[in-house]
C-alpha cells in the first residue's frame, strides 16, 4: 500500500488464455501500466504455447512470460522482475540526485566570483565555470576545455610545479585537499 492507502503492487501477474480476448486484455493492461507511469513488473502466465505470443507480450512491455506447464519458473521470474524494478528505481533516484547536485553546482558557481574547474581524468575533459570568463577575460563557450587548454594558460613560472603536483596527486590517489604545494593561487 502506497501513500494515501492506494494499492502499490510490486508485480502484476496476468493469466492469458483464449487467444483473441487474452491478447486484447493483456495489451490493455500493459498500456494502463506503462501509460500510468508505473514501474511494476508485468508477468504473463499462459497455457498457450507459442513463441510468437511470448515475443509479442515482451515487445509490448511485459517483463516475462511463463507457461502454465512451467510454473516452477514463476518464483524466480517474480524475484528477478522485482529486483530489476528495484535496480531501475535506484538508478532513477541516483540520476535525480546527480541532477540536483549538478543544479546546485551551477547555482554555486554563478554566485561566486571564483574561477572553478573540474578535470575528468577518464575523458581528459575540463569543465570551466563562468568565473573564468569574468576573471581572465576569455570566453569558455568557444574553447574546447581540455587539460591542454588549462596547461597553456598557466604562468610559465608556475607550470612545472602545478603540473607535477597534479600528477603526484593523481599517482598517489590524493585529493585536491591534499595537493600540497600546487594548491596556492597561480598567476595567469
Amino acid at each position: 500500500v502506497g501513500a494515501g492507502g492506494a494499492l502499490r503492487p510490486r508485480v502484476l501477474l496476468r493469466e492469458a488464455d483464449g487467444v483473441a480476448e487474452a491478447r486484447l486484455q493483456r495489451a490493455a493492461a500493459l498500456r494502463i501500466v506503462h501509460e500510468g507511469g508505473f514501474d511494476i513488473p508485468f508477468i504473463v502466465v499462459s497455457g498457450m504455447v507459442g513463441d510468437g505470443q511470448a515475443v509479442e507480450s515482451l515487445k509490448a512491455g511485459a517483463t516475462d512470460y511463463v507457461l502454465k506447464d512451467r510454473l516452477s519458473r514463476l518464483g524466480s521470474a517474480v524475484q528477478r522482475a522485482v529486483e530489476d524494478s528495484r535496480v531501475r528505481r535506484k538508478r532513477r533516484e541516483a540520476e535525480a540526485a546527480l541532477e540536483r547536485n549538478a543544479e546546485r553546482l551551477r547555482l554555486v558557481t554563478r554566485a561566486t566570483n571564483d574561477a572553478i574547474f573540474d578535470w575528468d581524468l577518464a575523458t581528459n575533459a575540463i569543465w570551466l565555470s563562468e568565473g573564468f570568463e569574468t576573471l581572465f577575460g576569455y570566453e569558455t563557450t568557444g574553447v574546447e576545455p581540455t587539460i591542454d587548454f588549462f596547461r597553456q594558460r598557466l604562468h610559465p613560472e608556475d607550470r612545472d610545479r602545478v603540473l607535477a603536483g597534479i600528477q603526484e596527486t593523481i599517482a598517489g590517489g590524493g585529493t585536491a585537499a591534499s595537493c600540497g604545494d600546487w594548491c596556492p593561487p597561480v598567476r595567469s
